[in-house]
């Protein structure tokens, strides 16, 4: 599962993973990833720059993200205005 965070307007947001915490751009991770490597970060499985490592001590923003990405689903905007609602970002 990833996590999406508003950096000031919509064209620049970002994706936390949720494993590591590491941000991607939301572009990047729609255009660029490969399809199996975009699902396995949406699904919280990780992204490229964890893979293979062990996964860090969960912080309160990758559980808070965890969270938020279970209620909203796939409405991305509402998990970032959440996050920015919480001070997170």
């Amino acid at each position: 599962m990833s996590i999406l965070v508003r950096k000031g307007n919509i064209n620049n947001m970002d994706l936390l993973c949720t494993r590591c915490g590491e941000p991607w751009e939301y572009d990047y991770v729609q255009h660029e990833f490969t399809a199996e490597a975009r699902k396995k970060f949406l699904t919280g499985l990780g992204c490229d720059a964890c893979q293979g490592k062990p996964a860090p001590e969960q912080t309160y923003a990758m559980a808070m993200a965890t969270v938020l990405m279970d209620i909203s689903g796939d409405d991305l905007d509402c998990v970032a205005a959440e996050l920015q609602d919480l001070g997170l970002t």
